[in-house]
């Protein structure tokens, strides 16, 4: 007889056991979702830090700014809005917790928004950011460099920054997504403008106004990668996708199965270039830059036979190109009335690809030249010599 209550009781505690975590999971959701930058102090410049609801508004009133976070999280119901002096102003965001900065909300600023967290960077799905420039990355740059204009990343962290939200820059701005590791599952837009993804230890960027004149990778890293999965739109710009730095023997990978487009526009050449140096390039998906340029090079290139590419050149640079006959005879002529030119370059090691595959790229458009590419001084670049087999 006094099982039934003692058996009831305890139902009744594991019960409540159960709603206890179902409301402890929830209250934890909500957290997330309502995150916003916290701990901000600001440690070079003048900038008010301010909230109002759901929104975080920095006002900048120098040209640069940093700021040390705690936290630089963005969550799906909030926004963060930079006012600044103009487009050419810079807002360095450095983040000296412990968490990494996932962005699920709005990042507007009408200037140069940088965010700089070791422990990584996550733009998810529901992030929209709207800037004039974005550096995200997981290296490191001091006030004093910040300030004197000296762009030089460095840092050990192992940490990723990935995108898979939609990042609008103004046109003639940049985005640079830096770290061991970089993906861009989402969209990057910067018409007449340059995106990097740069997979590396250390780099250095040069600036003019809201301009990236160039990314230059110091030091590279063992097993770098860098991703496009998504879409990446710069027409009149650039694109660059890179690991390492030239003459490293690193392993690292170059892997596009997305969309890359920088078509020219108002007179002003698109170009895309795909760098896995001592690495290697995995050339898949559609990458046009139509009366552009095209580059693709590696220690060894990966082709993929359904790869769609249009370009006024496309240059592949790997040590030694072997062109491969698939069941059709091998075709490389100028049929004279192609718009451009591939260039197919023999200077990385044992690369392939098939004659059906540039036959194909040659109906599209434009004429095949096939060379070997060499210095200056006439040196090949690589540990092969850069020959041509078909």
């Amino acid at each position: 007889m006094k099982y039934n209550p003692d058996f009831s009781s305890r139902f009744r505690i594991l019960k409540g056991g159960k709603i206890s975590l179902v409301v402890s999971a929830l209250i934890g959701s909500i957290t997330i979702l309502s995150a916003s930058p916290t701990g901000g102090v600001v440690t070079s410049g003048v900038a008010n830090i301010s909230q109002s609801g759901s929104a975080t508004n920095i006002t900048q009133s120098s040209q640069k700014a940093t700021i040390n976070w705690q936290n630089f999280s963005i969550g799906a119901n909030e926004t963060v809005n930079f006012a600044q002096p103009n487009v050419n102003a810079i807002a360095l965001n450095r983040v000296v917790g412990n968490e990494r900065s996932v962005i699920e909300g709005a990042l507007n600023a009408n200037g140069q928004v940088w965010i700089l967290n070791s422990n990584g960077v996550l733009f998810n799905k529901s992030a929209s950011i709207n800037t004039a420039g974005l550096v995200a990355t997981t290296k490191n740059i001091s006030d004093a460099d910040f300030n004197a204009g000296n762009y030089n990343f460095t840092g050990e962290s192992t940490a990723s920054v990935i995108n898979m939200g939609t990042i609008n820059i103004t046109d003639g701005g940049y985005a640079s997504l830096l770290a061991n590791s970089v993906r861009n599952d989402g969209t990057i837009t910067a018409i007449r403008g340059k995106v990097t993804l740069t997979g590396a230890s250390e780099a250095t960027i040069n600036l003019n106004g809201n301009s990236l004149v160039n990314l230059r990778v110091d030091k590279g890293v063992l097993d770098a990668l860098v991703e496009n999965k998504g879409a990446i739109y710069a027409d009149g710009g650039e694109i660059y996708l890179t690991t390492n730095a030239v003459n490293e023997l690193l392993k690292g990978v170059v892997n596009n199965t997305g969309i890359i487009e920088a078509n020219s526009i108002d007179g002003i050449t698109g170009k895309v270039e795909l760098f896995a140096h001592g690495g290697t390039a995995q050339v898949a998906g559609t990458i046009e830059a139509k009366d552009g340029f095209v580059e693709t090079s590696g220690r060894k290139l990966d082709i993929a036979d359904d790869i769609n590419i249009k370009a006024n050149t496309w240059l592949l640079d790997p040590y030694n190109l072997e062109i491969v006959s698939d069941d059709t005879e091998t075709i490389l002529t100028d049929d004279g009335g192609g718009n451009g030119m591939y260039e197919i370059v023999g200077s990385q090691d044992n690369s392939k690809i098939k004659a059906s595959t540039i036959e194909t790229q040659l109906n599209s458009e434009s004429i095949a030249i096939v060379y070997v590419s060499t210095h200056n001084d006439g040196v090949t670049e690589g540990t092969q010599e850069g020959n041509i087999y078909m």
